[in-house]
């Protein structure tokens, strides 16, 4: 049988951390996405008067950390 065909627990390793990396990029993606949808309907907020520049600068510093 070749070395190929089975993998054995130190082939194992990198494949699950490649794995683990993906996942959290992943849900770092879908977080940032999430920020940034918020950030962008506060700006249209501020944009239609609805809401202070201030209460707009204090809220996007809130959600950027």
């Amino acid at each position: 049988m070749s070395r190929s065909a089975t993998a054995g627990p130190a082939e194992e390793q990198p494949r699950k951390r490649a794995g683990g990396r993906v996942e959290t990029i992943k849900k770092l993606r879908a977080r940032y996405d999430q920020i940034e949808a918020r950030i962008g309907t506060m700006y249209m907020c501020k944009l239609d008067g609805r809401m202070t520049q201030e209460f707009f600068d204090k809220q996007a510093a809130t959600f950027r950390r």
